[in-house]
């Protein structure tokens, strides 16, 4: 099998299960190569960022090879979830795991683990050694409407714990705090009559991070997400507070630098953890993790289910969503942006073929984000202000956005924050008689039974789109006919 086999059959493999071939998943080398670059330092990218490492022949010699596949198992340490695909003889290939083991080219899409039964387990379903420790923290980041959280939605579907961040949020309602909690107690009446009563009691009560963080060490290494809506909406260093630190990610996926928890959080994470064993959770891993933080702390692991120290697990990632135009509410600093992986949702076209509804014609929906997004960069000169395709939902039975339902999301959005602070000279916001729309009119109509002033809002569109879909569909008739 040549080395372009090879590729190939990982290019199909990555696209399969990633839905794209990304830079990180697979590379190619030389085994001398690496061999000078040290065996025992992972600086060097191919270590750092490949999940399969194709490492063909340049007439190595059978010390090479040997050198190699030691070099491999010792720089994987049991932590790293790679694969090394070797040129072993000559056009020969063999796959290696973390560990040095041999796995069979077939039976790459069953790595991930074995179940209960020592059954394997189809990657799709348990998706464990995909995941990119490279990325762990994540904000995903645009226009309001482009779909970010439905995106984190439809890629992690469990072991979700999901938060909003808004102006009053804190450490406390972040982190967890002593809250007043009702809690059913027993006394006994003069009689001597057990009875049970509600009392409020004070309880240290854990929030999205600590939930999220417990749940990750006791489920290791099985992936837990905790998903931060609005990002951007609260004040991070307030939220985060020492928690900042941990958010320095080691290329393993692992906090670089524990730190020590509160009086509050020990208590609670020691009663969480005491039925745990992390020796036994973490398995072959541990006597790398050990390694990892032998300098600062010889006993890591005892210190972490004591809960004596704070530390993010790799299998933890924090995956976030900001709007651009709401990023001056609470600016967030460079320090706190340079700790996270940012990726751009752009504004594409949702293919539900919605149409705007006015005054019984309609327009289309991606015609008229197309119209006025270029409109609105022309006029703020950014896209901060743009609006996504599902800025607005038509109704789950249909694909009209009514009149009213237009009026009081999208217009109002126009008018209160994107062109109040520069006026309302353009040419769209004129009437049939030249009159300007002021916001009011469109919710001035005599018909009683008319929410909003649809023949205003059929002007609107047509000052935007151009033709209705009915009015481009007559015209194309007549032309016919003429012919």
């Amino acid at each position: 099998m040549e080395r372009k086999d090879i590729v190939s059959f990982l290019k199909t493999f990555v696209k399969q299960q990633k839905s794209e071939v990304n830079y990180g998943t697979y590379r190619e080398t030389t085994r001398s190569s690496l061999l000078k670059d040290g065996l025992g330092t992972r600086a060097n990218s191919v270590w750092k960022q490949s999940q399969f490492i194709v490492a063909y022949s340049l007439d190595d010699t059978e010390e090479d090879t040997r050198k190699y596949l030691a070099g491999w198992i010792q720089l994987t340490k049991r932590v790293y979830d790679q694969f090394l695909i070797l040129e072993c003889p000559k056009e020969t290939w063999t796959v290696y795991d973390k560990n040095g083991v041999e796995v069979e080219m077939a039976d790459l899409k069953y790595v991930s683990q074995e179940n209960s039964n020592g059954e394997k387990g189809d990657i799709q379903k348990t998706n464990l050694f995909m995941e990119d420790i490279s990325t762990p923290q994540t904000i995903y980041y645009g226009a309001p409407g482009t779909g970010k959280s439905h995106k984190i939605k439809t890629l992690h579907k469990e072991n979700v714990v999901r938060t909003t961040f808004h102006p009053d949020s804190d450490y406390s309602t972040f982190i967890g705090a002593y809250k007043p909690t009702m809690e059913e107690v027993e006394r006994y009446e003069s009689s001597g009559t057990p009875i049970r009563e509600k009392r409020i009691v004070y309880n240290y009560v854990p929030q999205a991070f600590l939930r999220a963080y417990t749940s990750a060490w006791k489920n290791y290494p099985k992936p837990q997400y905790l998903v931060i809506e609005e990002i951007n909406r609260g004040n991070c260093a307030q939220i985060f507070g020492d928690l900042f630190q941990l958010l320095d990610r080691h290329e393993t996926g692992f906090s670089d630098y524990p730190i020590c928890a509160d009086s509050d959080i020990q208590r609670y994470l020691s009663e969480e953890f005491s039925k745990c064993n992390f020796t036994e959770i973490i398995g072959e891993e541990t006597e790398a993790i050990q390694e990892m933080y032998a300098q600062e702390c010889p006993d890591i692991l005892n210190q972490l289910q004591l809960g004596n120290l704070l530390l993010l697990p790799k299998n933890l990632y924090i995956l976030a969503t900001m709007n651009t135009s709401d990023q001056s509410l609470f600016p967030i600093d460079s320090a706190f942006k340079r700790r996270w992986h940012w990726e751009y949702t752009p504004i594409r076209n949702g293919g539900k073929e919605w149409t705007i509804e006015a005054n019984g014609q309609h327009w289309d929906w991606w015609a008229f984000l197309q119209a006025i997004n270029e409109r609105i960069e022309e006029v703020t000169s950014s896209e901060d202000k743009k609006l996504g395709y599902f800025f607005v939902k038509a109704g789950d039975k249909g694909t009209s956005i009514k009149a009213s339902l237009f009026v009081g999301k999208v217009i109002f959005y126009l008018w209160n924050d994107v062109y109040k602070d520069y006026g309302f000279d353009d040419s769209i916001f004129q009437d049939s008689n030249g009159k300007q729309m002021t916001f009011p009119r469109f919710y001035e109509t005599n018909e009683v039974n008319e929410e909003v002033n649809e023949v205003l809002v059929a002007n609107f569109l047509r000052n935007v789109v151009g033709k209705s879909i009915e009015e481009s569909h007559n015209d194309e008739i007549n032309e016919n006919k003429e012919q």
